[in-house]
């Protein structure tokens, strides 16, 4: 696992859940505006990869490109870099703090 900045016109917000919509969750999209987001690198094979393509229902699996991506670590040219996006018409307003 190697933490990471997605630099790029990417934006994190509160959303219902796709499958259950009585839960919040922290979605992510792209955006007109220019944001980076923090995150993390998991190398998974194609077997995680299909079981995140299940758990991640309702979300695009969308390939990055590695020069939007900040890393102290030298990544394989060969490796894809996914991440998994909303649409933006999904968000929701929050009335509390979520901790």
């Amino acid at each position: 696992m190697f933490s990471c900045v997605l630099k790029g016109n990417y934006i994190r917000y509160w959303t219902y859940h796709p499958r259950d919509h009585t839960l919040v969750v922290l979605g992510m999209s792209q955006h007109t505006s220019k944001g980076n987001v923090n995150g993390v690198l998991l190398l998974v094979d194609d077997g995680m990869l299909s079981k995140l393509d299940e758990r991640e229902y309702g979300y695009t699996r969308v390939e990055l490109d590695k020069k939007d991506l900040e890393i102290a670590k030298q990544l394989d040219s060969d490796i894809p870099l996914y991440t998994y996006l909303l649409h933006r018409v999904r968000d929701i307003c929050l009335n509390s703090f979520m901790i």
